[in-house]
C-alpha cells in the first residue's frame, strides 16, 4: 500500500507486512517469519523459517484430502523438492511450536474480526467483534 502512496487502514485486522526494503534490497531478510497456507477455505498447514508444517495432505487434485494424525514437517533446504515428510536422523519436532505460533495468531486475529465471507462486496468493511491488541 505504500507503494501505491496509500494508508494501511487501522479498521479492520491486516496480516501484511511491509516488505518494501526487503524487495527492494535493502533487507537481506524478510519481515515475516511464515504463515499458514490454504487449498480453498482450508488450511493445509504452515510455514515458518525454512520448515514447512503440513497438517493436510493431497497427493494430486482428484486424490481425497488427509487429516493427518501426525503433521508432516519438511525442511525446505534439506528437500526443497518436498519428498520426504520427516528428515531423519534430524527429527525438527522442535519446529511446531514456532510454527504453532503463527497458527495461533491468526486464530486469535479471526476472533477478533471474521473472515470476510466468499462473494463479499468489494466495498465490505469488516466488523471487529473485540478491539485490537
Amino acid at each position: 500500500m505504500h507503494w501505491a502512496g496509500s494508508q494501511v487502514p487501522s479498521d479492520r485486522e491486516i496480516d501484511g507486512v511491509d516488505q518494501r526494503a526487503f524487495f527492494e534490497g535493502g533487507e537481506g531478510k524478510s519481515n515475516r517469519e511464515g504463515f499458514p497456507f490454504w487449498m480453498g477455505s482450508v488450511m493445509y498447514g504452515d510455514k515458518w523459517g525454512n520448515f514447512k508444517v503440513i497438517t493436510k495432505l493431497q497427493e494430486t487434485l482428484a486424490d481425497p484430502v488427509l487429516n493427518l494424525a501426525t503433521p508432516h514437517i519438511v525442511n525446505l533446504v534439506a528437500d526443497p523438492g518436498e519428498r520426504k515428510a520427516y528428515n531423519f536422523p534430524h527429527l525438527h519436532t522442535w519446529v511446531i511450536a514456532h510454527a504453532a505460533r503463527i497458527v495461533f495468531a491468526f486464530q486469535d486475529s479471526i476472533k477478533r474480526e471474521p473472515l470476510i465471507p466468499p462473494g463479499a462486496p468489494l466495498d465490505h468493511i469488516p466488523k471487529r467483534t473485540t478491539s485490537p491488541s
